[in-house]
């Protein structure tokens, strides 16, 4: 992730921090990837043939251990919890270091077998409302690659997400 402050500081010219972070690591040289900051929020492995952890709480409190910077973990009895705990982390995100888009919430038990599907079912991304805009549609393209063509629209030109935007896909 590109911190919001090195994205002011070094960065004016970008759009947002995810463009700026997504043009550092397509870099070959390496310049700028330590204005970018490593978050871990999973690990496995084992150690004299045991998990270092029992559970996703112990696992994110041996990452910190072993000196990565991880995610807020927390603990909730209910599914009311979580759903104030989005509120709130709602209200303050846009004061908080990194832009997010959501959160993720999982059981405590690590499930290695759940882990292993491409869609694990034991964690959800609690996804935030996405910004939104009305616009004018001015036209429609069609882009063509191969055999497939993917409508465009062309649309006036709108401020999201801190870059503005002028054309979409009308695939979905």
């Amino acid at each position: 992730f590109m911190p919001r402050a090195t994205l002011r500081l070094k960065y004016p010219d970008k759009a947002n921090c995810r463009n700026a972070a997504n043009g550092i690591m397509k870099r070959k040289d390496g310049v700028g990837s330590e204005d970018l900051d490593l978050v871990c929020y999973d690990a496995k492995g084992t150690i004299d043939g045991l998990p270092p952890f029992g559970n996703e709480l112990e696992k994110v409190e041996w990452l910190k251990r072993m000196g990565f910077m991880t995610a807020e973990a927390q603990l909730f009895d209910s599914v009311e919890e979580i759903i104030a705990y989005r509120a709130k982390v709602m209200e303050q995100r846009p004061n908080l270091k990194y832009d997010i888009d959501g959160l993720v919430i999982k059981g405590l038990e690590i499930d290695e077998d759940d882990l292993a599907k491409p869609r694990p079912e034991k964690q959800i991304a609690f996804k935030f409302s996405p910004e939104e805009a009305v616009t004018t549609l001015r036209k429609v393209e069609w882009s063509e690659s191969g055999a497939v063509y993917t409508p465009i629209c062309v649309v006036e030109p709108v401020h999201l997400a801190a870059t503005t935007v002028q054309r979409a896909n009308l695939c979905n």
